[in-house]
């Protein structure tokens, strides 16, 4: 009797502690026990975190496989946010780079789930994957499965455009009945315009992007354009109001341009004789270069030159001492040289101061003819 209880005591006590221990261990079913023997359980292994946006049907214990050959499992699955994380240990000779991608796949059409790792294929792969990494979620996604599948499958041949098919050829084979050089035609020219539009596909960016600048300036300029619009709105109502009278000027103009035109077909060759004759007389001003303006400011030296006048009239008064030289032989020799009259205050009479009566000398000096400066030798100057 003693040894029954002793038997049932240790039983009771072995239930107990497999209780409590199966209790610490949070039991989830069969697939939250390790397997024995199995993928990246091993000494060495270590564990990496994916974030995954859905990992379906997958469980604890799932293969985890790297170019189709099992290299860990998963160990746990919880969720994190709107999302699961997947922590997964992975044998110590897995060697991945840091910036690797994740899938849940799927091995055949009935055949189990499983975590698939890969390196990248639209970046360079970059550093090793080492233990604690987390793969985020950017780089984590999943194939369809079969349920997607068969589902998106049933929706084309259900309610889906398959069915329209037959009744697009049968409308195809109308519209093309009787017309078949006219659409062999229409492929032809087709290929045409798209094989000149590939040529001149660098043309056609380059002119879009051009067109893209123009947009973000006339953009930038918005409120210019539209000031610009509204101050040039009274001009164009003024030119329409004014539609008649533009339209009577420019039929005049060109009435005058047929005339010029006429004028100069009719006298062009003596306009390129004027125009010949005048080329010495232009080349001689060119080469004068500025004596010819120098000298113009000669002609105005009575009673200061010219270049000087802002020099000597600083107001509205000038002082000016002015000496009159009105002797005869001055003006015998400087405004009267030449003249009969000068001629005549050359003679005696201009030395006596009236005329010497004599009856040689009968010339009027008003008519008679300017002769040259006398030839003798003229009297001492005096004032």
């Amino acid at each position: 009797m003693s040894r029954r209880r002793r038997l049932s005591g240790t039983v009771l006590i072995i239930g107990v502690a497999t209780t409590f221990a199966l209790s610490s261990c949070s039991w989830d079913g069969v697939n939250s026990l390790p397997l024995p023997g199995g993928q990246g359980g091993g000494a060495g292994a270590y564990e990496v975190a994916i974030e995954m946006p859905d990992v379906s049907t997958i469980t604890q214990n799932s293969p985890v496989m790297v170019d189709d050959v099992t290299v860990g499992r998963i160990k746990s699955i919880s969720l994190s946010g709107w999302h699961a994380r997947v922590t997964v240990s992975l044998n110590r000779d897995v060697v991945l780079p840091a910036n690797a991608v994740a899938a849940v796949g799927q091995t055949s059409l009935l055949g189990s789930q499983h975590i698939e790792l890969a390196p990248p294929t639209d970046d360079a792969p970059a550093g090793r994957l080492a233990a604690g990494a987390v793969i985020p979620l950017e780089r984590a996604t999943s194939y369809p499965t079969t349920e997607q599948t068969l589902t998106a499958l049933s929706v084309i041949l259900n309610d889906g455009g398959l069915a329209r098919v037959g009744e697009i050829v049968h409308g195809a084979n109308d519209a093309l009945a009787g017309r078949p050089d006219g659409a062999r035609g229409l492929l032809t020219e087709l290929e045409k315009v798209t094989g000149t539009l590939a040529q001149r596909r660098e043309t056609i960016v380059t002119a879009l992007r051009g067109l893209d600048r123009l947009s973000t300036t006339v953009r930038e300029q918005n409120t210019e354009l539209a000031d610009a619009i509204d101050t040039v709105q009274p001009a164009l109502g003024v030119l329409s109001a004014r539609r008649i009278q533009l339209s009577k000027v420019l039929g005049s103009l060109d009435r005058f341009s047929e005339q010029a035109t006429l004028v100069v077909n009719t006298s062009g060759d003596n306009l390129r004789t004027n125009v010949s004759n005048l080329r010495p007389a232009l080349k001689g001003l060119a080469d004068s270069g500025d004596s010819l303006s120098r000298s113009l400011d000669l002609a105005f030296t009575l009673p200061f030159p010219l270049s000087k006048v802002d020099q000597v009239v600083r107001g509205d008064y000038a002082n000016l001492f002015l000496i009159l030289d009105f002797s005869v032989p001055r003006l015998r020799e400087g405004m009267l040289r030449g003249t009969p009259l000068g001629n005549t205050l050359a003679g005696p009479g201009g030395v006596l101061g009236r005329s010497p009566g004599t009856a040689g000398d009968t010339s009027n000096p008003i008519t008679a003819p300017v002769t040259g400066a006398p030839t003798a030798t003229a009297p001492p100057r005096g004032r």
